[in-house]
Protein backbone atom coordinates (compact mmCIF):
# COMPACT_ATOMS: atom_id res chain seq x y z
CA UNK A 1 0.00 0.00 0.00
CA UNK A 2 2.73 2.48 0.66
CA UNK A 3 4.13 1.69 -2.55
CA UNK A 4 1.41 2.08 -4.03
CA UNK A 5 1.20 5.36 -2.66
CA UNK A 6 4.61 6.57 -3.98
CA UNK A 7 3.78 5.48 -7.54
CA UNK A 8 0.53 7.38 -7.80
CA UNK A 9 3.40 10.32 -7.03
CA UNK A 10 4.75 9.51 -10.14
CA UNK A 11 8.00 10.98 -8.75
CA UNK A 12 6.81 13.63 -6.84
CA UNK A 13 7.64 11.73 -3.45
CA UNK A 14 9.64 8.84 -2.35
CA UNK A 15 8.24 8.76 0.89
CA UNK A 16 4.90 7.38 2.38
CA UNK A 17 3.34 7.29 6.05
CA UNK A 18 0.23 5.49 7.15
CA UNK A 19 -1.43 5.08 10.79
CA UNK A 20 -4.16 3.35 12.28
CA UNK A 21 -5.90 4.18 15.12
CA UNK A 22 -8.23 1.97 16.63
CA UNK A 23 -10.18 0.18 19.90
CA UNK A 24 -8.83 -3.75 19.83
CA UNK A 25 -11.76 -5.36 20.86
CA UNK A 26 -10.20 -8.84 22.97
CA UNK A 27 -13.17 -11.03 24.51
CA UNK A 28 -11.94 -11.86 28.16
CA UNK A 29 -12.99 -14.84 30.13
CA UNK A 30 -13.35 -13.80 34.52
CA UNK A 31 -10.44 -14.89 36.36
CA UNK A 32 -12.46 -17.86 38.15
CA UNK A 33 -16.17 -17.95 36.94
CA UNK A 34 -17.58 -18.55 33.42
CA UNK A 35 -18.42 -14.75 33.33
CA UNK A 36 -16.70 -12.71 30.16
CA UNK A 37 -16.47 -9.47 28.62
CA UNK A 38 -14.94 -7.38 25.94
CA UNK A 39 -12.11 -5.35 26.77
CA UNK A 40 -11.34 -2.84 24.47
CA UNK A 41 -7.49 -2.05 23.77
CA UNK A 42 -6.09 1.44 22.47
CA UNK A 43 -3.62 0.64 19.46
CA UNK A 44 -2.15 2.44 16.88
CA UNK A 45 -0.36 1.04 13.86
CA UNK A 46 2.15 3.38 11.69
CA UNK A 47 3.85 2.25 8.90
CA UNK A 48 6.20 4.29 6.77
CA UNK A 49 8.76 3.82 3.83
CA UNK A 50 11.57 6.08 2.95
CA UNK A 51 13.96 5.66 -0.09
CA UNK A 52 16.75 5.13 2.05
CA UNK A 53 15.59 4.07 4.99
CA UNK A 54 13.40 1.59 3.56
CA UNK A 55 10.11 0.28 5.24
CA UNK A 56 9.38 0.39 9.21
CA UNK A 57 6.47 -0.71 11.69
CA UNK A 58 5.57 0.84 14.86
CA UNK A 59 2.64 -0.49 17.09
CA UNK A 60 1.45 1.71 20.32
CA UNK A 61 -1.39 -0.01 22.46
CA UNK A 62 -2.35 0.24 26.33
CA UNK A 63 -2.05 -2.08 29.03
CA UNK A 64 -4.55 -0.79 32.30
CA UNK A 65 -3.63 -3.02 34.97
CA UNK A 66 -4.12 -2.28 39.03
CA UNK A 67 -1.22 -1.71 41.20
CA UNK A 68 -0.88 -2.05 45.17
CA UNK A 69 1.90 0.05 46.96
CA UNK A 70 4.49 -2.10 48.73
CA UNK A 71 5.12 0.06 51.04
CA UNK A 72 1.30 0.90 51.85
CA UNK A 73 0.89 -3.21 52.03
CA UNK A 74 3.75 -3.58 54.92
CA UNK A 75 2.56 -0.53 57.31
CA UNK A 76 -0.97 -1.71 56.83
CA UNK A 77 0.13 -5.22 57.54
CA UNK A 78 2.32 -3.56 60.78
CA UNK A 79 -1.12 -1.99 61.99
CA UNK A 80 -2.59 -5.41 62.39
CA UNK A 81 0.08 -7.04 63.62
CA UNK A 82 0.10 -4.07 66.39
CA UNK A 83 -3.20 -4.68 67.09
CA UNK A 84 -3.05 -8.53 67.52
CA UNK A 85 0.22 -8.34 69.91
CA UNK A 86 -2.04 -5.52 71.72
CA UNK A 87 -4.65 -7.65 72.22
CA UNK A 88 -3.15 -10.33 73.40
CA UNK A 89 0.32 -9.64 74.71
CA UNK A 90 -0.79 -11.10 78.06
CA UNK A 91 -1.98 -14.54 76.71
CA UNK A 92 0.16 -17.54 76.32
CA UNK A 93 -2.66 -19.99 74.29
CA UNK A 94 -4.96 -19.05 71.84
CA UNK A 95 -8.41 -20.72 70.83
CA UNK A 96 -8.75 -21.10 66.97
CA UNK A 97 -12.32 -19.40 67.21
CA UNK A 98 -10.67 -16.56 69.46
CA UNK A 99 -8.40 -16.00 66.27
CA UNK A 100 -10.81 -16.53 63.91
CA UNK A 101 -13.57 -13.80 65.75
CA UNK A 102 -10.48 -11.29 66.13
CA UNK A 103 -9.50 -12.09 62.52
CA UNK A 104 -13.16 -11.09 61.29
CA UNK A 105 -13.04 -7.87 63.35
CA UNK A 106 -9.87 -7.09 63.08
CA UNK A 107 -8.06 -8.25 59.78
CA UNK A 108 -8.83 -5.20 57.64
CA UNK A 109 -8.06 -2.40 60.20
CA UNK A 110 -5.47 -0.99 58.00
CA UNK A 111 -5.61 -1.57 53.74
CA UNK A 112 -2.87 -0.81 51.79
CA UNK A 113 -3.85 1.48 48.71
CA UNK A 114 -4.02 0.19 45.06
CA UNK A 115 -5.07 2.53 42.16
CA UNK A 116 -5.65 2.16 38.50
CA UNK A 117 -2.83 2.05 36.44
CA UNK A 118 -1.45 2.57 32.63
CA UNK A 119 1.51 1.09 30.82
CA UNK A 120 1.97 3.20 27.35
CA UNK A 121 3.46 1.07 25.23
CA UNK A 122 5.46 1.42 21.41
CA UNK A 123 7.36 -1.08 20.06
CA UNK A 124 9.50 -0.75 16.42
CA UNK A 125 8.86 -4.30 15.01
CA UNK A 126 10.99 -6.60 12.71
CA UNK A 127 9.42 -6.28 9.12
CA UNK A 128 11.67 -8.76 8.05
CA UNK A 129 10.41 -11.46 10.42
CA UNK A 130 6.86 -12.53 10.92
CA UNK A 131 5.38 -10.80 13.16
CA UNK A 132 3.28 -11.58 16.19
CA UNK A 133 -0.47 -10.67 16.26
CA UNK A 134 -1.23 -7.94 18.50
CA UNK A 135 -2.65 -9.80 21.41
CA UNK A 136 0.03 -12.63 21.48
CA UNK A 137 1.80 -8.91 22.81
CA UNK A 138 -0.68 -7.69 25.06
CA UNK A 139 -0.61 -11.56 26.28
CA UNK A 140 2.77 -11.40 27.10
CA UNK A 141 2.81 -7.79 28.90
CA UNK A 142 -0.50 -8.71 30.90
CA UNK A 143 0.87 -12.02 32.32
CA UNK A 144 3.72 -10.39 33.36
CA UNK A 145 2.07 -7.83 35.41
CA UNK A 146 -0.64 -10.48 36.39
CA UNK A 147 -3.14 -7.61 37.49
CA UNK A 148 -4.77 -6.62 34.38
CA UNK A 149 -8.13 -5.04 34.99
CA UNK A 150 -11.46 -7.30 34.35
CA UNK A 151 -14.41 -6.98 32.53
CA UNK A 152 -17.60 -9.13 33.91
CA UNK A 153 -17.32 -10.49 37.23
CA UNK A 154 -18.89 -12.58 40.03
CA UNK A 155 -17.77 -12.61 43.55
CA UNK A 156 -15.30 -15.39 43.60
CA UNK A 157 -13.61 -13.29 40.85
CA UNK A 158 -13.27 -10.29 42.19
CA UNK A 159 -11.77 -12.67 45.44
CA UNK A 160 -8.97 -14.00 43.03
CA UNK A 161 -7.99 -10.11 41.80
CA UNK A 162 -7.68 -9.02 45.34
CA UNK A 163 -4.98 -12.21 45.79
CA UNK A 164 -3.27 -11.37 42.55
CA UNK A 165 -3.08 -8.18 43.76
CA UNK A 166 -1.87 -9.22 47.08
CA UNK A 167 0.59 -11.66 45.62
CA UNK A 168 2.08 -8.31 43.39
CA UNK A 169 2.62 -5.76 45.39
CA UNK A 170 4.31 -3.37 42.31
CA UNK A 171 5.96 0.62 42.86
CA UNK A 172 5.62 1.93 39.14
CA UNK A 173 9.50 1.30 38.78
CA UNK A 174 8.91 -2.73 39.21
CA UNK A 175 5.64 -3.02 36.49
CA UNK A 176 8.19 -1.23 33.92
CA UNK A 177 11.01 -3.68 34.73
CA UNK A 178 8.31 -6.74 34.66
CA UNK A 179 7.22 -5.21 30.95
CA UNK A 180 10.97 -4.77 30.05
CA UNK A 181 11.68 -7.92 30.75
CA UNK A 182 8.87 -9.64 29.16
CA UNK A 183 9.67 -7.60 25.93
CA UNK A 184 13.68 -7.51 26.28
CA UNK A 185 13.69 -11.56 24.49
CA UNK A 186 11.10 -10.94 21.93
CA UNK A 187 13.46 -11.03 18.56
CA UNK A 188 10.06 -10.02 16.40
CA UNK A 189 10.82 -6.50 18.41
CA UNK A 190 13.34 -4.26 17.19
CA UNK A 191 13.59 -1.48 19.61
CA UNK A 192 10.56 -0.20 22.83
CA UNK A 193 9.50 1.95 24.71
CA UNK A 194 7.59 2.05 28.13
CA UNK A 195 5.99 4.48 29.81
CA UNK A 196 4.27 3.41 33.58
CA UNK A 197 1.48 5.18 35.04
CA UNK A 198 0.65 4.61 38.46
CA UNK A 199 -2.69 6.91 39.14
CA UNK A 200 -2.01 7.80 42.61
CA UNK A 201 -4.82 7.61 45.17
CA UNK A 202 -2.48 8.78 47.80
CA UNK A 203 -0.93 12.08 46.34
CA UNK A 204 -2.64 14.20 43.94
CA UNK A 205 0.18 13.32 41.31
CA UNK A 206 0.86 10.41 39.39
CA UNK A 207 3.81 8.22 39.55
CA UNK A 208 6.09 7.42 36.44
CA UNK A 209 8.49 5.20 34.94
CA UNK A 210 10.28 4.73 31.33
CA UNK A 211 12.31 2.65 30.27
CA UNK A 212 13.67 1.80 26.54
CA UNK A 213 15.10 -1.60 25.37
CA UNK A 214 18.56 0.72 24.71
CA UNK A 215 19.46 0.19 20.63
CA UNK A 216 21.29 2.54 18.92
CA UNK A 217 19.49 4.86 17.38
CA UNK A 218 16.63 3.54 18.88
CA UNK A 219 13.84 5.32 21.67
CA UNK A 220 15.15 7.34 24.28
CA UNK A 221 13.90 8.43 27.54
Amino acid sequence: LLLQFIDEQKGLSHNAFLKFAFQLPVPRKALKSEEWGWRYYPLSVEAAYAKKSEFSLKWQFDITYSSTCPCSAALAKQVVESEFINDFAHREVLKSSEVQQWLSEKALMATPHAQRSVAHIQLQMDTDSLLPSYIEIIDRVESALQTAVQTAVKREDEQEFARLNAANFMFCEDACRRIKNSLNNETRIKDFKIEVVHQESLHPHNAVSLAVKGVADGFIV
